[in-house]
Order: C-alpha cells, then sequence, then structure tokens
C-alpha cells in the first residue's frame, strides 16, 4: 500500500494513522510538503519530516519513504507534481491521511487523488483531535451512479436486506410514481455491480444472501 500523507510542524496525525492501519514491509509512504518561503519554519518541518521517518524506519526498517516538496502558490504545478509522483509508485492500494500541514497542500493533494481517479481512502483528523473522519475519493464523482442504483441503495439505508425485500422495498417506494420497479433479476445484477464497485457488501446465512451498505455505499444513499 501506498501511504501518503501532508505533513507540517508536527508529525502526531502521521504516526496515528500508521498505528491504526499498520504497516508492512511492503509498503511505502509519500510525504508531501510545502517548499520553504519567508513564513514557514523549515526547521520545524525538518524535525516533524526526521521524527517521523524515525519512527516508521523503527516500526519497518525496509519500508520506503520518499518526500516531495510542492510550490504550493503554483496551483497546477503543485497538482502535476504530486500527480507525477503518486503516478510513478508501484504501489497498488493507496491511503491518504491529510491532517497535517498547511490546508492548501491537502487540498492540492485531494485535488490530485481526485484527479487522477484513484480508489482511496482519505482520513481527516477533525480540529477537536476526536479522532478522523473517514472519506473517499468516490465522494467526488456521481456520474457512474444511475437511478436503479441510488434506489437499490436508499432501500439498504438503516439495515441489511435480501433480494426479495430489496424488491419489495422499491416496488413500495415507487408506488404513486411513474416509474416502473426495476424486476428482481434486474436488481440482483445491478446489486453484483454495485458489490464490485465497493458499494455494498453481503454476507450468506442458510444460503440466503444480506446485503448491507459499505461506507461508501451509504454516503451516495444519505445525499440521494
Amino acid at each position: 500500500m501506498l501511504y501518503i500523507m501532508t505533513l507540517g510542524f508536527d508529525e502526531k496525525f502521521a504516526v496515528r494513522a500508521i498505528v491504526s492501519k499498520g504497516l508492512t514491509r511492503d509498503d511505502s509512504v509519500l510525504v508531501i510538503t510545502p517548499e520553504s518561503s519567508a513564513n514557514y519554519s523549515q526547521d520545524k518541518a525538518d524535525t516533524a519530516l526526521r521524527n517521523l521517518k524515525k519512527f516508521i524506519q523503527t516500526v519497518q526498517p525496509e519500508v520506503k519513504i520518499n518526500e516531495v516538496k510542492i510550490d504550493f502558490k503554483k496551483v497546477s504545478k503543485a497538482v502535476s507534481k504530486i500527480m507525477d509522483t503518486i503516478k510513478s509508485s508501484s504501489q497498488k492500494n493507496i491511503y491518504a491521511n491529510l491532517s497535517g500541514g498547511m490546508r492548501i497542500v491537502t487540498i492540492e493533494t485531494l485535488i490530485s487523488l481526485i484527479q487522477l481517479g484513484v480508489d482511496c481512502e482519505i482520513d481527516v483528523e477533525a480540529e477537536d483531535l476526536s479522532g478522523p473522519v473517514k472519506l473517499h475519493t468516490s465522494y467526488f464523482d456521481r456520474s457512474s451512479l444511475e437511478w436503479k442504483d441510488k434506489l437499490i441503495l436508499t432501500s439498504l439505508l438503516g439495515d441489511e436486506r435480501t433480494l426479495l425485500e430489496i424488491t419489495e422495498a422499491i416496488r413500495h417506494d415507487l408506488e404513486g410514481t411513474e416509474y416502473q420497479p426495476p424486476s428482481r433479476v434486474t436488481i440482483w445484477r445491478i446489486l453484483e455491480s454495485l458489490e464490485r464497485r465497493g458499494f455494498v457488501n453481503h454476507r450468506t446465512h442458510k444460503r440466503v444472501k444480506y446485503f448491507s451498505l459499505t461506507s461508501k455505499g451509504e454516503f451516495f444513499a444519505n445525499i440521494g
């Protein structure tokens, strides 16, 4: 996995993320920092980076750590540089923690991930230190969901359901509207597609499949 971290004067958020997610010898870490400027304390930033590297090397000495410095005032160049660095990684899975550093750097990193179209989980620590809020790059793309997809996701809000229960819920929701309820076969095909794309999960009990929303699916079900 490629760990992407924005870093400022304190490494604690990055360390907390690594401890929470776990780190293996095959992982790599990309640290994104701003280039030095007149009002930016490079000494504090360098200390935070040294501390982070020391921690990572203690936990997993073989993990590759890469730092990329960006000129945050030139947004297009900063985004391009981040994108190129991410693309050059051999890692297939990506996790990003955008809790540290300058706000503009975290925004430019987020833009880079969205532009690359990568499937990526993102953590952002709340200012009250109550813990991270989880986001996903897919939250920024609604084009892949058709109205029937959204209908099925909405039917799963709050509880898991079988195919029959989903079919009945949708039929009930569409009563009195101009829309024709999709058939059970159609709903089954859509559920398979939604599961492949990470919107739903299922468990099997006594040969019956029970479908439920992932955090990604719950997000899109709630926003309608």
